[in-house]
């Protein structure tokens, strides 16, 4: 029996695959259990990467919030020495 590999059945759960090959491949997943572990992991995986994408949003958003500083620093190319050198 040929198993799916986890790039097929990313594309079967992002509704990239149609027609017959999709017929089969779901019938394929009824039968083994072997594709079907491997379908959990996917999505398994699929709500991990919307939790990290949820919370990196999150982030940028705070940080978005926060007030503009401006940093001041002595110019590189003057020639007036750094004080305490």
């Amino acid at each position: 029996m040929k198993h799916f590999t986890e790039q097929e059945i990313d594309a079967y759960l992002d509704g990239n695959v149609s027609g017959l090959r999709r017929w089969r491949m779901t019938r394929h997943l009824q039968a083994c259990a072997e594709c079907r572990q491997r379908k959990a992991a996917c999505e398994k995986d699929r709500v991990f990467l919307a939790e990290v994408r949820e919370s990196i949003e999150a982030h940028e958003a705070y940080v978005r919030a926060l007030p503009a500083t401006q940093v001041v620093a002595p110019s590189l190319s003057s020639r007036t020495p750094l004080p305490g050198r």
